[in-house]
């Protein structure tokens, strides 16, 4: 084995560009190099029969990129182990790419400094991106305030984020990130920030959207949206399977068993009636009609093995609240 992996890298390394063949009695695999430039040959395989002969039904099938300068293959996919497990390149096709995408994106962060000043664009030229705005700014920061909100985040939680996405492999591209990763990445991030001013200006405006729907929501006392934190809060802390739930409807009560899991997400504006066990169900559907949900300001205590685990006065209605964004 280690004479044949030997006699297969010094191929590899040689300007020979005859092909290689490995097989014996019950056939075998042909392998041919083409080079790419000065550092690299393309790489092509296809299976012999016994006779080891090549014959006019010869199909080579690509299989991998040998960069001479550091002696690898890359993009295999697993081709070459057999004859020499170390010879592959760690990183996959899919990983570089990967690769590329987290480089550029730290590039432009750090080029930014989580700044819009640091851009060289004040505004949003095309009808597009500021009707993107104003989409932004009415339904998006409020969800995301939300969000935010259920998870105890601050407005300066709110960072800029580079949404850099790597399209696809040209072989010019990966040739040229495979002979200088550093120089690749940085000309990608070049040609980002060069092309995409407006669009990363966008983003910072939606950031201060967000973090103004969260100021409001951290601001008020009360509200729909502070009772469902704190009632996701004190039944996540019990890891409870069901709990016993007091509701008061226009001033009528009704406790009812209710699947704790329910209790732990956001459930918009109610929680279903279908949390509620069965057997509670139908006391609760003939004080209060069928399919009529409770909602978490309508929640007046939360019981786990006899000891109150919530507990809030009946909700009094604000106006302008913030509560009503679709879910």
């Amino acid at each position: 084995m280690e004479e044949l992996k030997d006699r297969f890298r010094a191929w590899l390394d040689g300007n020979d560009y005859k092909p290689f063949v490995i097989g014996g009695n019950n056939g075998g695999n042909l392998y041919v190099k083409v080079p790419r430039g000065d550092d690299f040959d393309y790489l092509f395989e296809d299976c012999l029969e016994a006779d080891l002969n090549v014959d006019r039904q010869i199909k080579l099938k690509y299989c991998g990129i040998y960069h001479k300068s550091d002696h690898m293959i890359y993009d295999a996919r697993g081709w070459f182990k057999t004859i020499d497990p170390t010879i592959e390149a760690a990183l996959g096709i899919s990983d570089m790419a990967d690769d590329i995408q987290n480089r550029v994106r730290e590039l432009i962060e750090s080029r930014l400094q989580d700044d819009k000043r640091n851009l060289d664009v004040r505004t949003l030229s095309t009808n597009k991106l500021r009707q993107d705005l104003q989409y932004a700014t009415q339904y998006v920061a409020p969800e995301e305030a939300r969000k935010m909100f259920l998870f105890h985040l601050e407005p300066e939680d709110v960072h800029f984020e580079c949404e850099y996405a790597f399209a696809r492999w040209e072989d010019a591209s990966l040739l040229s990130y495979l002979t200088d990763r550093d120089a690749f990445c940085q000309s990608q991030a070049e040609a980002y920030w060069a092309g995409h001013q407006e669009e990363m200006y966008l983003q910072f405006l939606i950031n201060d959207a967000i973090r103004d729907s969260l100021a409001e929501l951290n601001a008020q006392e009360d509200s729909p949206l502070h009772r469902i934190r704190e009632i996701s809060e004190a039944v996540s802390e019990v890891s409870a399977k069901s709990v016993t739930v007091t509701v008061c409807k226009n001033g009528t009560e009704c406790t009812f068993k209710c699947t704790a899991d329910a209790l732990t997400r956001d459930p918009g504006k109610h929680y279903s009636t279908w949390n509620i066990f069965a057997r509670d169900r139908a006391q609760y559907e003939s004080l209060f009609g069928r399919y009529q949900d409770f909602t978490p300001e309508e929640i007046t205590q939360i019981t786990y093995n006899g000891k109150t685990i919530y507990e809030a006065e009946p909700f009094e209605q604000e106006e302008d609240e913030g509560f009503e964004q679709s879910m």
